[in-house]
């Protein structure tokens, strides 16, 4: 188990970067609630990296705003397709379910909707916060990726919910 900071101080020294974590999203107890944190804050347009934690140890690391290549041009992220967006409306490998207070992993079925029966484990929303680390001039996949790899380094295995790396 790593927390957010260590895995931060890690990575720029390992890397001669400077990641730090710009919004750290905390005490939501809904996912209403988590989504009316997320627009106060205007997160759904913001591209970058998020790191979903349980109590302070990492269970994910993910990212939004992706750049696509359309008829050989190089697109910038969609307006909308930031983290606040993608944290919302995934269903998986997590979803922060409609029906209870908890976020649902290891899904269990090909239904798409963000409810309970779907998944099979289970974290409560006040155990959670999450992190946000803006991508700047670095790519949201490229810092996903070097988050990742540094995680597997330091404990021979991912986090517990990515599923890839």
């Amino acid at each position: 188990m790593m927390n957010t900071e260590l895995l931060i101080s890690i990575v720029n020294k390992r890397y001669d970067i400077n990641l730090k974590v710009n919004f750290k999203l905390i005490d939501f107890k809904t996912r209403k609630g988590l989504n009316q944190l997320i627009k106060s804050i205007g997160l759904e347009n913001i591209t970058g990296v998020y790191i979903i934690k349980e109590d302070k140890n990492i269970v994910y690391i993910g990212s939004s705003g992706k750049y696509i290549k359309v008829n050989g041009l190089l697109k910038k992220p969609k307006s909308g397709n930031g983290i606040g967006g993608r944290l919302i409306r995934s269903s998986t490998p997590y979803s922060f379910l409609i029906d209870k207070n908890k976020l649902g992993y290891r899904k269990d079925s090909r239904d798409n909707r963000k409810v309970s029966k779907n998944y099979t484990e289970f974290i409560t929303l006040n155990k959670l916060s999450i992190d946000i680390i803006k991508s700047g001039n670095l790519s949201s996949s490229f810092i996903e990726h070097v988050l990742l790899q540094t995680y597997l380094d330091e404990n021979d295995t991912i986090p517990l919910i990515n599923q890839q790396l």
